[in-house]
């Protein structure tokens, strides 16, 4: 039997318990899957993904980025060994990591992060990360360091500017009824995200995505793309629309 065989098996078994509409493609992943999101008109894709090489971060590219730039429609990434921590417990995301960056994509993923904390009674957690010189490339990409630097560059603005252009958010998120908060973290934006996410178990990060292309989608490869690869939870990317 071939695995998409036992594949269909598996997912027929469960059709009748969640309602499933089956398709099975053998070819042409990326294409076959935003083809089927676009004609059933849904609201999001859910994809597996799994930790990978630093090579497999930097240049390879999976078919969970390949979908993620090729569609408008909002992804769910799910990492294999979390699954079952979820179900385990309530079903849903104790916390809700959202880290906008001031730009008009970064906030796109502001609102349904504070859905999904309402829906799920969570926490939400509002990170912003403090910009540095970059002093070169590593594993994550581009890095960052305080180093020695002939002035601040900016830094104590930004650590001024930063609580303030996230306490609009937190007001907003508290008048919705959630627990809201700021973190305010320094360093690479992908590590920094991660590391604020895996401070509590059952956390989800919703994050926009500014759908870079090319070679640089590819061999630099956006923050989104690395925190999806790097983290141990739940990842909601929502896309820049397309018009």
């Amino acid at each position: 039997m071939s695995w998409i065989e036992r594949l269909s098996e598996c997912l027929t078994h469960v059709k009748g318990q969640y309602g499933l509409i089956i398709n099975t493609e053998e070819t042409g992943q990326t294409e076959v899957i935003v083809s089927e999101a676009q004609s059933e008109g849904v609201d999001l894709i859910a994809m597996a993904t799994r930790r990978e090489s630093a090579l497999a971060r930097g240049v390879l590219g999976s078919v969970t980025d390949r979908v993620l730039h090729s569609t408008s429609i909002s992804i769910l990434t799910l990492y294999s060994g979390e699954i079952h921590e979820f179900n385990r417990t309530s079903g849903g995301p104790k916390r809700v990591i959202v880290p906008p960056d001031g730009s008009t994509l970064s906030e796109t993923a502001i609102q349904p992060a504070v859905e999904i904390a309402k829906a799920a009674n969570a926490e939400i957690v509002f990170t912003e990360i403090l910009r540095l010189p970059f002093f070169g490339v590593g594993v994550a990409g581009i890095e960052y360091g305080a180093g020695d630097y002939p002035g601040d560059y900016g830094i104590e603005v930004q650590k001024k500017e930063i609580p303030k252009y996230l306490q609009e958010f937190i007001d907003e998120a508290k008048m919705a009824g959630l627990n809201a908060s700021a973190s305010l973290r320094t360093g690479s934006p992908s590590q920094q995200i991660v590391e604020e996410a895996s401070q509590i178990e059952d956390s989800i990060v919703v994050m926009g995505s500014h759908g870079a292309g090319g070679l640089k989608r590819w061999v630099v490869g956006s923050v989104a793309d690395k925190v999806i690869r790097s983290a141990g939870q739940p990842v909601l990317v929502i896309p820049p629309t397309t018009g």
